[in-house]
């Protein structure tokens, strides 16, 4: 299993076990914790996604970092990608707290959902390199 599979696998596992938490909430919660269950997973594994692309940005082959489009990137430039996800998450989180419609337990507990699956693949990893090695 190579860091790039792991990393992409974390997405899905948390996509998946979002999903889960989603179709648990349908039966034991209302309408208003579902949505909430899938902003969060939603919020969480597009936040993955940005920082895997960030992480191989600045982890790039033979120590340069290299983009998409097969450029190089300034380090500097991947620092401020950063932190502008943060700000964007900080805002949607906001956004998404003061819009009535979302349970704020529920978007704590797709968030939760997503975390959990980062666990999950992190320790499967870490296994699989530990039986490898």
């Amino acid at each position: 299993m190579s860091r790039p599979v792991v990393l992409k696998g974390m997405e899905i596992w948390a996509l998946s076990c979002s999903a889960v938490a989603a179709i648990g909430s349908i039966y034991l919660g209302s309408a208003e914790m579902t949505l909430g269950v899938i902003a969060g997973g939603l919020l969480m594994t597009g936040n993955i996604y940005i920082i895997r692309r960030v992480v191989r940005d600045v982890m790039g082959d033979e120590g340069e970092t290299i983009g998409d489009d097969g450029r190089k990137k300034r380090k500097s430039w991947m620092v401020i990608q950063y932190v502008l996800k943060m700000l964007a998450m900080l805002v949607i989180l906001f956004g998404l707290l003061k819009w009535k419609g979302i349970n704020p337990f529920g978007l704590l507990l797709g968030i939760t959902a997503a975390l959990t699956a980062l666990l999950v693949v992190g320790l499967r990893a870490a296994a699989f390199e530990e039986d490898k090695g």
